[in-house]
């Protein structure tokens, strides 16, 4: 059947931090709209005088109106930022999306006769690191535009998409591919296994990781202070729109030397007038001088690539090719670090960087809309990258959690926690095994590890009796024996709620506890209800000088500290699992608010 892929569309969206490109499908490929670069829009937004403007329009005005403009909207996503303010007006995420989205959609409906347009469908492109509430935002976005929308691809697959579709060209049937996407505002890194079996092909993620804080956006922010101080420049003492425009022009000359060393110079020369004001600016930036800006990023690109092939659980000699994406990618430094981890290996040379994620876009797009005819379904699958968690919730049954009816604030505390950390748990693609330990003058399993927590536990769990807390102690530490922890496992957390001095031999089993190996490293965690718990005794059980435990006096704040402390916990071993492979959450903790709260221009060292 003949289907006129000229005029009745089908695209795929690469949404970018700095740049959005698109991709259509002919019929038999995808192909990047506008190889001159007519529908590489910048990721740009202007509100002035009641009107968007959107792209290369918005970047004009961006030095006299940086107030009213923002760019980066990917970033400020990545961020957990819920809307912006331009000028004096709050824009959600949602709706700064929607805008982009119209303009690119308008700007493709101009090359096809109105009578004759349609779309039948668009596939657009996310970080990896995207949960869904980001996700949703995109797609809203989209959909508020009016777009045709037909589903999201995360950026990785989308590449590793194109180049499958060119490994069944060439009659191979199974690699393993990293993919290299460093853009201007964020990093990814993904090992994806791709196989074609009897009955479907496979693109099987078996690990991936990005930081959306780290691109081309923040080399060009380290050579400019770099350049600033170097040349002793000071834009402080002149008008506003004076000094935005000086540092806007400036900062496109480095960027253009950035571009120029990233090739074979080893010297750019950057020559401006009227930077300073009435002045003429002439200096130069070379090689070394670049390395040693970003060092501190490369190092953390290194780190990033080095987790991955960790969790991907292959080692580095079983990476076939590497496929790169994302204008940045191309600087020497970059080529180095991934040398360095992965010694010498294959580059898809054949698959442009600027458009391998556009075009797995479109290719995916024509798929779901059944144009892209293959007579073996497509598997995109990720469920080797999860990770696992042990939650083991430790109860004291004690006849005194009868009184203020401290128990069955516990209990509903210990309900409302479990149903948030598996929410955010699934979020983060971690599988997670709760287990319960209740103990009063004996201590038995109310959960098995792994086991479901449910209603019953309001009928299993009673006051009465002591506090044989030494005995849930050795009753744990008998089952901490049993679990295995690999290199995708979380650290465990432990958590004891009590309300009183155990009356047992609790100190020699906390020994036992911390003389087990995952004991000693358990993130263990304190709720004392009321002032008959003894610190000290707590504080030996938690084994961090930096802890306490958490204190809790009145009965109606029970439910909301068990919940927070709870979700806190997950939160933290989350975040130290992700820093035994680098330093990307300590680096998340420098990203610059100025690209959040509006303006174009990155922050600098006279205006921080």
């Amino acid at each position: 059947m003949y289907h006129d892929y000229q005029h009745h569309l089908i695209i795929g969206i690469d949404f970018g931090t700095i740049y959005n490109s698109v991709s259509k499908w002919n019929g038999k490929k995808a192909e990047i709209y506008g190889k001159m670069g007519e529908y590489i829009v910048p990721s740009a937004v202007c509100f002035n005088e009641g009107r968007f403007h959107v792209g290369n329009a918005a970047l004009a005005k961006e030095a006299f109106y940086p107030e009213n403009c923002i760019s980066g909207i990917k970033g400020i996503i990545a961020c957990g930022k819920k809307a912006v303010f331009l000028g004096n007006k709050e824009f959600s995420l949602r709706d700064i999306c929607s805008v982009i989205f119209k303009y690119i959609y308008n700007n493709i409906k101009t090359t096809v006769p109105e009578d004759k347009f349609k779309c039948e469908g668009a596939v657009i492109s996310v970080p990896c690191y995207f949960d869904n509430e980001k996700r949703n935002i995109i797609k809203e976005g989209a959909k508020l535009a009016g777009i045709e929308f037909v589903g999201i691809i995360e950026e990785p697959v989308a590449a590793a998409l194109a180049y499958g579709m060119y490994l069944r060209k060439n009659k191979k049937r199974e690699e393993n591919v990293l993919v290299f996407d460093l853009g201007g505002g964020s990093f990814q890194v993904a090992v994806i296994k791709v196989l074609e079996k009897k009955d479907e092909i496979q693109f099987n993620v078996l690990a991936s990781e990005g930081n959306g804080r780290l691109g081309g956006l923040d080399f060009d922010e380290e050579l400019y202070n770099y350049i600033v101080k170097k040349e002793s420049l000071d834009f402080s003492n002149y008008e506003y729109k004076t000094a935005n425009l000086c540092r806007k022009n400036l900062m496109e000359e480095i960027v253009k030397a950035k571009e120029l060393l990233s090739y074979d110079s080893e010297i750019a020369y950057i020559k401006i007038y009227n930077v300073p004001p009435g002045e003429f600016l002439d200096t130069t930036l070379t090689l070394e001088e670049l390395n040693k800006c970003i060092e501190h990023h490369i190092e953390m690109i290194k780190n990033i690539m080095e987790k991955v092939i960790v969790l991907s659980g292959i080692s580095v000699r079983h990476i076939h090719k590497i496929i790169k994406a994302g204008g940045s990618s191309k600087i020497k430094a970059v080529d180095s670090v991934i040398k360095d981890v992965l010694g010498e290996i294959e580059t898809c040379q054949y698959m442009d960087y600027k458009e391998v994620v556009s075009n797995g876009a479109a290719i995916y797009a024509a798929y779901k809309t059944k144009n892209l005819l293959l007579d073996k379904p497509i598997s995109i699958l990720k469920d080797s990258m999860k990770k696992s968690l042990y939650f083991i919730w430790m109860i004291d049954c004690s006849g005194s959690m009868s009184i203020h009816n401290r128990l069955n604030y516990v209990k509903e505390g210990m309900m409302g926690a479990v149903s948030q950390i598996e929410e955010k748990c699934s979020l983060h693609d971690i599988i997670v095994n709760f287990g319960v330990i209740k103990f009063a003058d004996t201590a038995a399993w109310s959960v098995e590890v792994g086991g479901k927590i449910n209603d019953s536990i309001y009928g299993d769990i009673n006051p009465g009796g002591i506090t044989s807390l030494g005995s849930a102690i050795n009753m744990l530490s008998s089952k901490l024996t049993e679990i295995k922890l690999d290199y995708k496992t979380l650290t465990p957390i432990i958590f004891l709620i009590t309300d009183g001095m155990p009356t047992d031999n609790y100190e020699e089993s906390v020994e036992g506890l911390l003389a087990h190996s995952i004991g000693k490293s358990a993130y263990k965690e304190v709720i004392a209800l009321g002032r008959d718990v003894c610190e000290e005794y707590m504080c030996k059980f938690i084994d961090d000088a930096w802890r306490k435990p958490k204190r809790v006096l009145q009965k109606e704040h029970i439910v909301e500290s068990i919940c927070s402390q709870a979700l806190n916990s997950v939160e933290y071993v989350n975040g130290k699992f992700i820093g035994k492979y680098s330093e990307h959450g300590k680096f998340q903790e420098g990203f610059s608010e100025k690209k959040i709260k509006g303006g174009l221009f990155l922050k600098t060292s006279e205006n921080k």
